[in-house]
């Protein structure tokens, strides 16, 4: 990942470079017990975090103000022409892409799995899930890459 897209990626995130919402990962399982808990906190911040280990996780089904924080996690590499030249932003993955997603409600959501035509595309990752972070480098050696930056991450 080039220098510039690191400084435009950790400029996105800083909304979610939050104690309770960032946690330390090894190849994109969570490192620590208890990282589902409400009262557990990452002391590290997410450039810590990358710089320490190569990666970070976000705990899905975290408030932000008055939303939720969610992701949308779609497993299809050919799916993101779909949304490449919309006013979307979204992270490459190795696999396909992730929508960071703020949900207004009462209610935390909960994961829920997406298909299209009756096969399995993805979930959104809700309550007690996380994701690989932007900036982080997944174990093949493939970097989450912020696209579509100028639309940065809003309600």
């Amino acid at each position: 990942m080039t220098e510039n897209k690191l400084i435009e990626t950790l400029e996105l995130v800083k909304q979610l470079d939050k104690k309770s919402i960032r946690i330390r990962t090894k190849n994109k399982i969570p490192a620590d017990k208890g990282w589902t808990e409400e009262d557990h906190k990452e002391e590290l911040t997410i450039v810590e975090l990358l710089n320490k280990y190569g990666e970070y996780g976000l705990r899905t089904g975290t408030r932000i103000g008055n939303y939720w924080f969610c992701v949308l996690d779609i497993d299809r590499k050919g799916w993101t022409k779909l949304i490449r030249n919309r006013r979307i932003s979204y992270v490459t993955t190795r696999q396909g892409f992730h929508i960071y997603l703020k949900i207004g409600g009462e209610k935390e959501p909960r994961k829920e799995f997406l298909s299209y035509q009756g096969e399995p595309i993805g979930e959104l990752l809700g309550k007690g899930q996380q994701a690989i972070g932007a900036g982080s480098q997944h174990p093949s050696g493939v970097y989450y890459e912020w696209n579509n930056a100028e639309n940065g991450f809003e309600n």
